[in-house]
């Protein structure tokens, strides 16, 4: 088990990390458009929190040795499906012609009243071990990135 942290993403708000690296999966905890100096929401609404959730995620994806282009899975909570179609168009130019796969759930609230919050897995495997963990050892609500693998 290997932790990964990013000084240039907000810290965890609770007990636990930014992200966890187990059996060549990396496991990314949440994130919201928190901005990592002050620990406090960005200002400008949805648009604004999705750019920082994006800038956090790319972040904690780098400490780890990844980056937009090796995710798998995402799963993506959002306060308001009528911010759907700009947060398909940030996630598009985040992830450039990359398609990984993507959950989006509406959801009741988040974490200090943010706008979107999401969670994504890094696969890991080699020739040696297949990819990815047992299902029974994947949680269930968050996201996946593909291995590097040598």
């Amino acid at each position: 088990m290997k932790f990964h942290r990013s000084d240039n993403a907000p810290a965890a708000i609770g007990p636990y990390c930014q992200a966890i690296e187990v059996d060549g999966w990396l496991y990314l905890s949440g994130q919201t458009g928190l901005d990592p100096k002050t620990g406090e929401l960005v200002p400008g609404g949805f648009e604004a929190q999705a750019r920082q959730v994006l800038a956090n995620l790319r972040e904690v994806l780098a400490a780890a040795g990844c980056t937009f282009a090796d995710v798998v899975k995402a799963s993506v909570f959002i306060l308001d499906f009528a911010n759907f179609p700009i947060l398909n168009q940030l996630y598009s130019e985040a992830m450039g012609d990359h398609r990984p796969a993507r959950t989006t759930v509406q959801v009741a609230g988040l974490p200090k009243g943010g706008w979107w919050k999401s969670t994504w897995w890094r696969g890991g495997g080699s020739a040696k071990r297949p990819l990815g963990p047992p299902a029974s050892r994947r949680p269930s609500n968050s996201a996946f990135l593909k291995t590097k693998t040598g």
